[in-house]
């Protein structure tokens, strides 16, 4: 029982992470990789300026999706501790 709890979380890793990756190529972001190593050098937009006055919204769909994948990989992990530790 432990090993099928153990697989299916590698089945669904698997899956999110090359869900990921997939949205990850559709959105371009490995598009202009010699561009990423001057990113550090270059001076910000005038925009990335406006922005940082105004309140910034803390939750962001990523944000919310980080902390339901955390929330559910510490619910898996307390799940296997708890099986392991009464067989």
């Amino acid at each position: 029982m432990f090993l099928q709890f153990w697989i299916l979380f590698m089945i669904v890793g698997l899956s999110l992470s090359m869900w990921i990756f997939y949205w990850a190529v559709k959105r371009g972001q490995f598009e202009e990789q010699e561009r990423a190593k001057y990113l550090p050098l270059a001076n910000p937009p005038i925009e990335s300026e406006i922005q940082t006055n105004r309140k910034k919204n803390i939750w962001s769909l990523e944000l919310i999706v980080l902390i339901f994948v955390v929330i559910l990989s510490l619910g898996t992990i307390l799940r296997m501790l708890f099986v392991v530790l009464n067989n």
